[in-house]
């Protein structure tokens, strides 16, 4: 049986004149029932009397009881990630009697292995009993968890120029147990460290796990970049051939204003997008914008017109004193009409010169 106030004593009587009564401490009180219940362990000397209170000699009886039966947790594993269900507890039972059964819900249900597995987090009753159906006293076992992994972003930089590979992602993680690893990529590729850089825009997702592979939830994260460069430019020819007076006007759009603009091949640059006191010839525009983006121009032409000449041709006067004489001025080049201008009034007179 189990140990304890539970052993009993029970007698058969023959002989003598009924009815019987029975003793078991020697005699010195005597009960009518031939059964004694709820002993402890220990020796019983017994007698027995008949109604004519003729005694049998005392017999010795004694009560054996089995070691204390005790429990011993051997073992609480943890559930390696929050919300898992492979938390487990090893029992190891000592006395009692014949073969133990475990119970990790106050009795309620037992099984034959001393180990329990696949746990969730949280408290556990366990109780041993051995083959006389004798139980220990439940013991509170609590499993644990860890925190919840989880990841923060700390800072998404954009890139500074269209298609630059100039990007970076910062993230923070807590929670969960020992080191972490990162992964933009959702969880294809974790590194150590929690800082990515070198990185075009896109949209990346984001994920932390810890020491025991325990996940974050995954975030996304956007990195963006300016529009791209884009100019064109607008020329203003020179007035004269050889003259001074072109200009080139630049219209930028996407990068990060403000603008600067060079005409120098960028060794030194304005803030104007006019320039101006241009003689004829080939631009090569570079534009800079707020992150020193560069964008090549498209190649600029300033033209000119072509010099003015022209040609004279005369006809004398036919005869002596008159006015038959003419002069024709033949020109090219330049722009527009061409005016000419002769150096004293035309009034045509016999032999005379004229100045074009």
């Amino acid at each position: 049986m189990c140990r304890g106030n539970n052993g009993q004593i029970t007698l058969t009587a023959s002989g003598g004149t009924a009815p019987y009564q029975y003793s078991k401490n020697n005699g010195s009180t005597y009960q009518p029932g031939n059964q004694f219940t709820n002993l402890g362990a220990g020796t019983y000397q017994v007698i027995l009397k008949d109604a004519n209170n003729c005694v049998t000699p005392a017999q010795a009886f004694t009560i054996t009881q089995p070691a204390t039966l005790s429990v011993v947790i051997g073992k609480t594993n943890v559930t390696t990630c929050s919300g898992a269900t492979n938390g487990s507890i090893s029992v190891t039972a000592t006395g009692g009697s014949g073969s133990y059964q475990y119970s990790r819900d106050n009795g309620a249900t037992y099984q034959t292995s001393s180990t329990f597995s696949d746990l969730a987090a949280g408290p556990y009753q366990v109780v041993v009993k051995d083959g006389n159906n004798c139980t220990t006293t439940a013991q509170t076992i609590t499993i644990t968890q860890p925190a919840v992994v989880t990841l923060s972003l700390s800072k998404t930089n954009v890139t500074t120029c269209f298609g630059a590979n100039t990007g970076s992602i910062s993230l923070t993680a807590s929670g969960g147990t020992g080191a972490y690893q990162y992964s933009i990529d959702n969880g294809s590729n974790f590194q150590p460290g929690n800082q990515f850089t070198n990185l075009p825009a896109g949209i990346y997702q984001v994920v932390a796990k810890d020491a025991n592979s325990c996940l974050s939830t995954t975030q996304s994260t956007t990195i963006s970049q300016p529009s791209a460069l884009s100019a064109t430019t607008t020329a203003t020819p020179v007035s004269c051939y050889s003259g001074t007076n072109g200009s080139i006007s630049v219209q930028v759009t996407g990068g990060t204003a403000p603008y600067r603009y060079s005409i120098t091949d960028g060794s030194s640059y304005q803030t104007s997008n006019q320039f101006t006191g241009l003689s004829a010839g080939t631009y090569h525009i570079i534009v800079r914008d707020a992150n020193n983006c560069l964008l090549d121009a498209p190649t600029t032409e300033v033209t000119q017109p072509d010099a003015v000449t022209f040609s004279i041709s005369q006809t004398d006067v036919a005869c002596s004193g008159g006015n038959s004489g003419s002069i024709t001025v033949s020109a090219s080049g330049g722009s527009g009409l061409i005016n000419t201008r002769k150096t004293m009034e035309l009034l045509f007179r016999p032999a005379i010169n004229f100045r074009i």
